[in-house]
């Protein structure tokens, strides 16, 4: 029974945690705005497995060039503008240990719509060129506005 007590308290514990303060001011959540002039479309969203995550762990941070984004809940995205070049893309998440991946991300002159998950013991990403066909239907932004 003790040890019970202490696992459902490390649940509760991990399922609060986050692995970024959000530093990045963000524009327009709304994806059909037109992008900033010399700016491309970065949408993330988070599609990690609720099955194997669903502990809380699925909160996934990202940092672009050191900066935090956001700790993108699960079905959550956020979509931010960036000059195409080479970035430093950060992923994070805690799962009894934290996790901490970088990685090279090249943006281009297209939209970019970017799937991030948890794997068994790494944050992942998976880059799509056009938005998912359920996108609107599964992912509500992580700031709404207004």
């Amino acid at each position: 029974m003790k040890y019970a007590v202490l696992l459902i308290i490390t649940i509760i514990f991990i399922s609060g945690c986050s692995t970024v303060t959000p530093a990045l001011t963000l524009p327009s959540q709304d994806t059909s705005v037109v992008s900033p002039e010399g700016k491309t479309r970065v949408v993330f969203f988070n599609n990690s497995n609720p099955i194997l995550f669903g502990d809380g762990s699925w909160r996934i941070g990202i940092k672009i060039n050191g900066e935090g984004v956001e700790n993108l809940h699960l079905w959550k995205y956020v979509q931010v503008f960036l000059v195409p070049r080479t970035y430093k893309l950060e992923l994070s998440h805690i799962d009894f240990f934290r996790f901490n991946d970088e990685y090279q991300l090249e943006v281009g002159t297209k939209p970019m719509f970017i799937e991030v998950f948890n794997g068994l013991i790494s944050t992942n990403f998976e880059v799509h060129p056009d938005m998912p066909a359920d996108f609107e239907i599964t992912y509500d932004a992580a700031r709404p506005e207004g």
